[in-house]
């Protein structure tokens, strides 16, 4: 493995601490953006403040876990690169069907079937890898991001259900976020390029806290949470239905392919040389996913897999050093 000429820190590479502190901050701060899913769920389950800060707190321990195993690549288990997992986009719909039918244990307990069900999947790759190209693998993470894209539009800038125009304090909210993220990612040097996406999202909050866009329901503003606090497990148990094993099984596919195509895409971003995709890593890749999925429902919360935005991250700054994972 050759590293690219455009990468500031491959793979192997021991960067400055201070390059470190800022990019496991800055794919840390993309895991906190992604944490909606649990969000979600929270609101799904009615839960009170105080228990939807404790599915929180449970799936930044399985997206921390998660991001160990793939860096680690211990007995074909994990891809060692840099890969950070967040909450799983394509499980966002089974679990709150789950947790509409059963409440949280029988989110937690598809969640466990879902991963075991990623980890037979992940052994059966090299058998059907025919069926599923990277092209395919693309695809799917193609329309899983544009699927998320439209609900992240709509939050971003305003729109209501009832078609009226975004505001004109979303709009510059988001005209200033993406320009400070896009600017530093291009021209940005030393801290500013690593941090790019950090930077944006902190001018981006800044900017719609002075324009008035950030609100705070009642119910969060009247709560008492403690500032700091140990995670709490909050599930009732596990639950299992038979009805929803096709939706999580769909759910598990998706993700299966997501993951090819991240891998992927991180094995061209850190080979010069590259030819073709490391089946072998791919499927240490799903494994890890499929193991992560399994804690993450041990947890009481949903699953987890490689992050697509995690990976861009990546390509934009130049910097990909594994190092980075075990601070994140």
């Amino acid at each position: 493995m050759r590293k690219p000429a455009d990468l500031a820190y491959g793979l192997e590479d021991r960067p400055p601490a201070s390059v470190i502190i800022s990019t496991a901050l800055q794919q840390t701060t993309v895991v906190l953006i992604w944490v909606f899913p649990t969000i979600l769920l929270a609101r799904e389950l009615r839960a009170s403040p105080a228990d939807a800060a404790a599915l929180i707190g449970m799936s930044f321990i399985a997206c921390g876990m998660g991001v160990i195993v793939q860096a680690t690549r211990w007995g074909g288990l994990g891809c060692g690169l840099l890969a950070p997992v967040s909450m799983s986009s394509p499980h966002i719909l089974p679990s709150l069907l789950a947790a509409r039918l059963g409440g949280l244990p029988l989110v937690a307990g598809m969640t466990i079937v879902s991963g075991l069900m990623t980890v037979v999947l992940a052994q059966l790759l090299t058998r059907i890898r025919n069926l599923i190209p990277p092209e395919i693998a693309g695809a799917v993470v193609l329309i899983i991001g544009l699927a998320i894209c439209i609900t992240g539009a709509h939050t971003l800038l305003g729109g209501t259900e009832a078609g009226e125009p975004p505001s004109v304090e979303s709009m510059a909210v988001a005209l200033i976020t993406l320009s400070v993220a896009i600017g530093l990612s291009v021209w940005g040097k030393g801290p500013l390029r690593w941090a790019c996406m950090l930077f944006a999202m902190i001018v981006g909050c800044v900017s719609a806290w002075l324009l008035g866009v950030l609100e705070v329901t009642e119910e969060f503003r009247n709560s008492w949470l403690p500032v700091v606090a140990l995670p709490r497990f909050v599930g009732g148990g596990y639950d299992f239905e038979v009805a929803l094993l096709p939706a999580f099984l769909v759910a598990s596919i998706a993700s299966t392919l997501k993951t090819a195509g991240i891998v992927t895409t991180l094995q061209k971003l850190n080979d010069a040389d590259w030819i073709r995709p490391d089946q072998r890593q791919i499927v240490g890749a799903v494994t890890g996913d499929g193991v992560a999925s399994v804690l993450a429902g041990i947890a009481g919360t949903s699953a987890v897999n490689v992050s697509a935005t995690n990976a861009a991250i990546q390509h934009a700054t130049g910097v990909t050093s594994r190092v980075i994972a075990y601070a994140t």
